[in-house]
């Protein structure tokens, strides 16, 4: 049956009564995030911050641009400065609450 859907809550590869390395469902209250809702905003940004050291990899979507934080605009803005210290470094503790976040390692 190729219409039943089960979400997948674990995700863990080889996690039982799943298929495998199915991977997680992101789920968001923000209706929009994709697709042609997504290009009607005019777009959005979409951050990755893969974090091996702290063993996560976390992901932010920021749609309309102008829901991005300011940290997030000034990183984009100061890119690029050919001036190391003209740059904004990405602080993602000024993010808000990730859109998906997945542990990795052991």
């Amino acid at each position: 049956d190729f219409k039943t859907v089960k979400e997948a809550d674990n995700c863990w590869e080889w996690a039982p009564h799943q298929w495998f390395n199915s991977g997680c469902v992101q789920v968001s209250s923000e209706k929009g995030s994709l697709g042609q809702p997504l290009n009607a905003k005019g777009g959005g940004i979409f951050a990755l911050e893969w974090d091996p050291a702290n063993f996560y990899i976390r992901s932010w979507v920021f749609s309309p641009h102008t829901d991005a934080p300011q940290n997030v605009l000034d990183v984009i803005s100061t890119s690029n400065s050919t001036d190391e210290a003209d740059k904004v470094l990405p602080d993602t503790q000024l993010w808000g609450l990730p859109y998906a976040y997945f542990a990795i390692g052991d």
